[in-house]
């Protein structure tokens, strides 16, 4: 079932008719309100986005962040549906985030709820913790890297065994909240593993990711072997195959596409 994806610029939607009609309110009460969280805005919803049908009409999906935290991110996502052309909209809370239940997924915040296309004939998106972890492999290497322009500090702790190895262990805290412990290899500097504590109901958990099989990609060495695992649970193992550096890109890469498909 294909959809057609554009991104709404606000959470008022106003039905297709040949006369003027007035908005309809997609949002409403927050369903996290009263949740224990980081400190956030109740009732403020932001980045929404909105799929239509493109051969049945009236059958709308869109999704926002509710609640937003101060520092970014949201309590959680909402979906909305409407089946009568926006006149009208269902909602309920994304079970992505720690305030939209126990049966959630139990991350601390939720962000970028896109919607798009997928061969499953599904409404997809990347959000919440998985968006996180997908920025977090983007820039693994940042705390080497930028330091303070990204107000990261890092302090060495010492040397340390981990699975039979000696790697060198320095502590990273991003934005005197976020921290995490990156371990390095002594003979090339190369991080090969790090921990990112989260805090979690029940108490902290710790996310490792695993870098492996460095190859030089225009003079600069980068993994192409990416674990995360949580515990003895492995989350996701990434293979890649070829990096391309610097390539040329045009401002369409941007924008969201009409109809997107995985």
């Amino acid at each position: 079932m294909p959809w057609r994806t554009i991104t709404a610029l606000a959470l008022m939607t106003s039905t297709v008719a040949t006369a003027a009609v007035a908005p309809a309110l997609v949002s409403g009460p927050s369903p996290f309100a009263g949740c224990p969280s980081a400190p956030a805005y109740e009732g403020a919803e932001v980045e929404p986005a909105l799929a239509a049908h493109p051969k049945q009409a009236g059958r709308l999906i869109a999704v926002y962040q509710q609640d937003r935290y101060h520092g970014g991110g949201a309590r959680g996502i909402v979906a909305a549906t409407s089946t009568d052309g926006g006149q009208t909209w269902r909602k309920a809370a994304l079970p992505v985030s720690a305030c939209a239940g126990s049966a959630a997924r139990q991350a601390p915040f939720a962000s970028d709820p896109w919607i798009a296309d997928s061969q499953t004939k599904r409404i997809i998106r990347l959000g919440g913790v998985s968006a996180w972890d997908f920025k977090i492999d983007a820039e693994f290497d940042d705390p080497l890297v930028v330091g303070s322009n990204r107000k990261i500090s890092v302090d060495y702790v010492g040397e340390v065994e981990v699975d039979g190895r000696t790697l060198l262990k320095l502590v990273v805290v991003q934005n005197f909240t976020s921290s995490s412990f990156v371990f390095l290899d002594p003979a090339t500097y190369m991080i090969v593993r790090r921990d990112i504590v989260r805090n979690q109901k029940g108490g902290n958990v710790v996310l490792r990711t695993e870098y492996a099989d460095y190859r030089a990609v225009a003079g600069v060495l980068l993994p192409h072997r990416v674990v995360v695992s949580q515990g003895e649970k492995r989350i996701r193992e990434t293979v890649i195959e070829t990096i391309e550096p610097n390539p040329v890109l045009t401002a369409d890469v941007f924008k969201g596409p009409a109809d997107t498909k995985r």
